[in-house]
């Protein structure tokens, strides 16, 4: 009877002490703080059997600077993450990349259960400024601040890309 009673707790406090794994494989939708939506595609990488980002979408609202100072740019990019790239560890991953040669994210994406996703992001983008008679003379800085971000898991069948979105491909 010793025995047993004593096995019971061993496995009890291994079941407190071993880490679980807070995300799953499937799309995770919300909004930034400025109400932009966003979404990150979790899914296992083929190779390693990793958990890992594999594509996602941002809307965005961008104040500009320089030649354009006082507008904005706001618009959606879609992207796919190189495999292996973006490994989710312990529970968050890191994404600093250009998803196009003008256009650069920064975020942190934090798993806090299998259902959220917690985080913040910042996008900078270099625009050509448009003339109406000839190709473009100047270049407009955009950038987003950094804000914060909650995103809920949303069954596949639920996660269409928004409409407009430009799919980039990274180089």
């Amino acid at each position: 009877m010793r025995k047993v009673f004593a096995v019971t707790i061993t496995l009890g406090l291994a079941g407190v002490v071993m880490p679980a794994h807070a995300q799953r494989v499937g799309t995770y939708r919300g909004t930034t703080a400025d109400g932009n939506q966003v979404y990150f595609t979790v899914a296992r990488d083929a190779d390693s059997g990793k958990l890992e980002l594999s594509s996602g979408g941002i809307q965005f609202t961008s104040p500009c600077t320089g030649a354009a100072a006082g507008t904005s740019l706001s618009g959606n990019w879609g992207f796919g993450f190189t495999a292996g790239t973006e490994v989710i560890t312990k529970e968050q991953v890191t994404i600093k990349q250009y998803l196009v040669s003008s256009f650069y994210m920064s975020a942190l994406l934090h798993f806090t259960d299998d259902k959220t996703i917690s985080g913040s992001v910042g996008l900078i983008s270099a625009e050509l400024v448009p003339v109406v008679n000839g190709p473009p003379k100047q270049a407009a800085y955009c950038s987003s601040a950094r804000q914060l971000m909650s995103l809920k898991y949303t069954p596949s069948a639920q996660a269409p890309v928004p409409g407009g979105t430009v799919i980039g491909k990274r180089r």
